[in-house]
Protein backbone atom coordinates (compact mmCIF):
# COMPACT_ATOMS: atom_id res chain seq x y z
CA UNK A 1 0.00 0.00 0.00
CA UNK A 2 1.22 3.20 -0.90
CA UNK A 3 1.50 5.95 1.68
CA UNK A 4 -0.38 9.17 1.42
CA UNK A 5 2.09 12.16 2.33
CA UNK A 6 2.39 13.48 6.19
CA UNK A 7 0.66 16.95 6.21
CA UNK A 8 3.03 18.71 8.71
CA UNK A 9 2.99 19.06 12.52
CA UNK A 10 -0.09 17.36 14.51
CA UNK A 11 1.08 18.77 17.65
CA UNK A 12 4.07 18.77 19.95
CA UNK A 13 3.97 17.37 23.55
CA UNK A 14 6.14 18.65 26.19
CA UNK A 15 6.85 17.88 30.01
CA UNK A 16 6.07 20.70 32.38
CA UNK A 17 6.50 21.10 35.91
CA UNK A 18 3.59 23.49 37.80
CA UNK A 19 0.27 23.32 35.85
CA UNK A 20 -0.87 26.25 37.16
CA UNK A 21 2.57 28.46 36.06
CA UNK A 22 2.01 26.36 32.68
CA UNK A 23 -1.57 27.85 32.41
CA UNK A 24 -0.34 30.95 33.31
CA UNK A 25 2.61 31.53 31.08
CA UNK A 26 1.09 29.89 27.64
CA UNK A 27 -2.39 31.19 28.36
CA UNK A 28 -1.78 34.65 29.86
CA UNK A 29 1.95 35.67 28.14
CA UNK A 30 1.93 33.74 24.85
CA UNK A 31 -2.16 34.69 24.37
CA UNK A 32 -2.80 30.77 23.41
CA UNK A 33 -6.18 29.30 24.07
CA UNK A 34 -6.58 26.32 26.26
CA UNK A 35 -8.72 24.01 24.14
CA UNK A 36 -8.71 20.90 25.96
CA UNK A 37 -8.44 20.10 29.55
CA UNK A 38 -8.12 16.54 30.11
CA UNK A 39 -5.84 13.73 31.64
CA UNK A 40 -2.70 11.65 30.48
CA UNK A 41 -4.58 8.20 29.42
CA UNK A 42 -1.59 6.71 30.49
CA UNK A 43 -1.30 8.18 33.83
CA UNK A 44 -4.07 9.70 34.71
CA UNK A 45 -3.41 11.08 37.69
CA UNK A 46 -1.97 13.98 35.63
CA UNK A 47 -3.22 16.66 33.63
CA UNK A 48 -2.33 16.63 29.68
CA UNK A 49 -3.19 20.40 28.52
CA UNK A 50 -3.72 20.93 24.79
CA UNK A 51 -3.47 24.62 23.79
CA UNK A 52 -3.79 25.95 20.34
CA UNK A 53 -6.06 28.36 18.05
CA UNK A 54 -9.62 29.10 18.54
CA UNK A 55 -10.97 25.46 17.38
CA UNK A 56 -7.35 23.76 18.17
CA UNK A 57 -6.75 23.22 14.52
CA UNK A 58 -4.12 20.41 13.77
CA UNK A 59 -0.38 22.50 13.67
CA UNK A 60 -1.72 24.43 15.95
CA UNK A 61 -1.61 22.63 18.89
CA UNK A 62 1.26 22.20 21.64
CA UNK A 63 0.56 19.87 24.83
CA UNK A 64 1.96 19.22 27.99
CA UNK A 65 2.22 16.79 30.96
CA UNK A 66 2.66 19.05 33.85
CA UNK A 67 4.29 16.22 36.00
CA UNK A 68 4.79 18.41 39.51
CA UNK A 69 8.03 16.07 41.35
CA UNK A 70 9.75 15.57 37.59
CA UNK A 71 13.22 15.95 37.42
CA UNK A 72 14.75 18.57 35.56
CA UNK A 73 15.63 17.53 32.28
CA UNK A 74 18.83 18.09 29.96
CA UNK A 75 18.41 19.09 26.32
CA UNK A 76 21.00 17.55 24.26
CA UNK A 77 21.57 15.43 21.50
CA UNK A 78 18.91 13.47 20.34
CA UNK A 79 15.95 15.40 21.66
CA UNK A 80 13.45 18.25 20.51
CA UNK A 81 14.66 21.30 22.10
CA UNK A 82 12.59 24.11 20.73
CA UNK A 83 9.50 24.94 19.86
CA UNK A 84 8.51 27.50 16.73
CA UNK A 85 5.48 29.80 16.70
CA UNK A 86 4.49 31.95 13.54
CA UNK A 87 3.71 35.58 14.28
CA UNK A 88 2.05 37.94 12.29
CA UNK A 89 4.10 39.54 9.78
CA UNK A 90 6.21 42.76 11.40
CA UNK A 91 5.95 40.96 15.11
CA UNK A 92 9.00 39.66 15.64
CA UNK A 93 10.37 42.63 17.19
CA UNK A 94 7.40 43.24 19.65
CA UNK A 95 8.05 39.45 20.57
CA UNK A 96 11.69 39.71 21.10
CA UNK A 97 11.22 42.28 23.73
CA UNK A 98 8.42 40.86 25.24
CA UNK A 99 9.77 37.51 26.07
CA UNK A 100 13.32 39.02 26.87
CA UNK A 101 11.15 41.28 29.13
CA UNK A 102 9.98 37.94 30.95
CA UNK A 103 13.65 36.74 30.86
CA UNK A 104 13.08 33.98 27.97
CA UNK A 105 16.04 33.47 26.03
CA UNK A 106 15.36 33.31 21.95
CA UNK A 107 17.73 32.87 18.65
CA UNK A 108 20.34 30.48 17.01
CA UNK A 109 21.72 29.07 13.66
CA UNK A 110 19.47 25.86 12.16
CA UNK A 111 18.34 24.05 9.22
CA UNK A 112 14.94 24.03 8.09
CA UNK A 113 13.18 21.15 6.52
CA UNK A 114 9.53 21.50 5.12
CA UNK A 115 6.69 19.53 4.31
CA UNK A 116 4.96 20.09 0.89
CA UNK A 117 5.19 24.07 0.65
CA UNK A 118 6.26 24.39 4.06
CA UNK A 119 4.99 27.28 6.40
CA UNK A 120 3.38 27.21 9.81
CA UNK A 121 3.01 23.24 11.26
CA UNK A 122 4.86 22.13 8.34
CA UNK A 123 8.53 22.90 8.85
CA UNK A 124 11.25 21.71 11.87
CA UNK A 125 14.65 23.03 12.37
CA UNK A 126 17.36 21.04 12.98
CA UNK A 127 20.55 21.85 15.34
CA UNK A 128 23.94 19.86 14.21
CA UNK A 129 25.79 19.55 17.21
CA UNK A 130 28.14 16.49 17.14
CA UNK A 131 29.77 16.78 20.32
CA UNK A 132 26.90 17.84 22.15
CA UNK A 133 25.74 15.85 25.11
CA UNK A 134 22.67 13.62 25.08
CA UNK A 135 19.47 15.13 26.16
CA UNK A 136 18.04 13.97 29.53
CA UNK A 137 14.15 13.56 29.49
CA UNK A 138 12.26 15.56 32.16
CA UNK A 139 10.63 18.47 33.53
CA UNK A 140 11.38 21.63 30.74
CA UNK A 141 12.15 19.09 27.27
CA UNK A 142 9.61 17.88 25.08
CA UNK A 143 7.82 13.83 25.13
CA UNK A 144 7.32 13.94 21.55
CA UNK A 145 6.35 15.32 18.01
CA UNK A 146 3.12 14.09 16.34
CA UNK A 147 2.67 14.53 12.32
CA UNK A 148 -0.44 14.51 10.79
CA UNK A 149 -2.14 12.01 8.96
CA UNK A 150 -5.53 12.61 7.14
CA UNK A 151 -7.12 9.69 8.20
CA UNK A 152 -7.11 5.79 9.59
CA UNK A 153 -6.22 4.73 5.92
CA UNK A 154 -3.26 6.97 5.80
CA UNK A 155 -2.11 5.70 9.50
CA UNK A 156 -2.52 2.01 8.44
CA UNK A 157 -0.42 3.05 5.53
CA UNK A 158 2.12 4.29 7.66
CA UNK A 159 2.14 1.78 9.81
CA UNK A 160 2.65 -0.95 7.47
CA UNK A 161 5.84 0.83 5.62
CA UNK A 162 7.52 1.86 9.40
CA UNK A 163 7.22 -1.43 10.55
CA UNK A 164 9.20 -2.79 7.10
CA UNK A 165 11.89 -0.85 7.62
CA UNK A 166 11.95 -2.47 10.95
CA UNK A 167 10.90 0.35 13.29
CA UNK A 168 8.69 -0.83 16.47
CA UNK A 169 5.67 0.88 15.92
CA UNK A 170 2.77 0.61 18.80
CA UNK A 171 -0.91 -0.22 17.80
CA UNK A 172 -3.07 2.21 17.05
CA UNK A 173 -4.16 3.61 20.10
CA UNK A 174 -7.55 5.94 20.78
CA UNK A 175 -6.65 9.28 22.15
CA UNK A 176 -10.20 9.85 21.69
CA UNK A 177 -9.02 14.05 19.50
CA UNK A 178 -7.48 11.68 17.17
CA UNK A 179 -6.02 8.24 16.78
CA UNK A 180 -1.79 7.60 17.12
CA UNK A 181 0.95 5.12 16.52
CA UNK A 182 4.20 6.00 18.30
CA UNK A 183 7.98 5.05 17.11
CA UNK A 184 11.41 6.36 17.71
CA UNK A 185 13.46 7.57 14.81
CA UNK A 186 17.48 5.81 15.01
CA UNK A 187 18.51 8.67 17.28
CA UNK A 188 16.20 8.39 19.95
CA UNK A 189 12.99 11.11 19.35
CA UNK A 190 9.90 10.15 19.92
CA UNK A 191 7.89 10.91 17.01
CA UNK A 192 3.95 9.63 16.99
CA UNK A 193 1.39 10.20 13.42
CA UNK A 194 -1.91 11.81 14.44
CA UNK A 195 -5.03 11.34 12.90
CA UNK A 196 -6.80 15.01 11.93
CA UNK A 197 -10.32 13.82 12.97
CA UNK A 198 -12.12 13.25 15.00
CA UNK A 199 -11.05 16.67 16.60
CA UNK A 200 -11.34 19.03 19.70
CA UNK A 201 -15.18 19.34 19.45
CA UNK A 202 -15.76 16.24 19.77
CA UNK A 203 -17.05 15.93 23.23
CA UNK A 204 -17.54 20.11 23.80
CA UNK A 205 -18.50 22.59 21.82
CA UNK A 206 -15.80 25.83 20.28
CA UNK A 207 -17.35 28.57 22.96
CA UNK A 208 -16.13 26.40 26.08
CA UNK A 209 -13.66 24.48 24.64
CA UNK A 210 -10.99 23.71 28.27
CA UNK A 211 -13.30 25.40 30.67
CA UNK A 212 -14.43 21.48 32.22
CA UNK A 213 -11.95 18.59 32.56
CA UNK A 214 -12.77 15.82 30.01
CA UNK A 215 -12.10 12.29 30.38
CA UNK A 216 -13.15 9.54 27.65
CA UNK A 217 -15.34 7.47 28.43
CA UNK A 218 -12.79 4.34 30.15
CA UNK A 219 -11.78 6.81 32.66
CA UNK A 220 -15.43 8.29 33.61
CA UNK A 221 -15.78 5.76 36.90
CA UNK A 222 -12.50 7.55 38.29
CA UNK A 223 -13.50 10.63 38.17
CA UNK A 224 -14.40 11.38 41.62
CA UNK A 225 -10.42 9.79 42.52
CA UNK A 226 -9.07 11.64 39.36
CA UNK A 227 -10.45 15.11 40.22
CA UNK A 228 -9.13 14.89 43.76
CA UNK A 229 -5.99 14.13 42.86
CA UNK A 230 -5.09 17.15 39.98
CA UNK A 231 -4.56 20.44 40.93
CA UNK A 232 -7.40 23.38 40.97
CA UNK A 233 -6.71 25.35 37.40
CA UNK A 234 -7.69 29.21 37.16
CA UNK A 235 -7.40 30.11 33.63
CA UNK A 236 -6.18 33.45 33.10
CA UNK A 237 -7.27 35.98 30.57
CA UNK A 238 -4.87 36.58 27.63
CA UNK A 239 -2.42 39.85 27.56
CA UNK A 240 -3.01 41.94 24.97
CA UNK A 241 -0.92 40.05 22.29
CA UNK A 242 -0.64 41.23 18.27
CA UNK A 243 -2.83 38.15 17.44
CA UNK A 244 -5.57 39.16 20.31
CA UNK A 245 -5.53 42.62 19.16
CA UNK A 246 -5.77 41.39 15.49
CA UNK A 247 -8.85 39.09 16.30
CA UNK A 248 -10.23 42.40 18.07
CA UNK A 249 -9.54 44.68 15.23
CA UNK A 250 -11.52 41.86 12.42
CA UNK A 251 -14.68 41.54 14.64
Amino acid sequence: MEKPALGGIHHVTAIAGDARSNVEFYVGLLGLRLVKRTVNFDDPGTYHLYYGDEVGNPGSILTFFPWAHAVRGGRGVGETIATAFSVPEGALGFWRDRLAGRGVASGGGRSRFAVGPGGAGAEIDLIEDPAGDRGRSGRGTVHHVAFRVEDAAAQEAWLADLAAHGLHVTPIQDRQYFHSIYYREPGGVLFELATDPPGFTFDEPVATLGTELMLPPWLEAARPRIVASLPRLQVPSAESTPQKVRRERSH
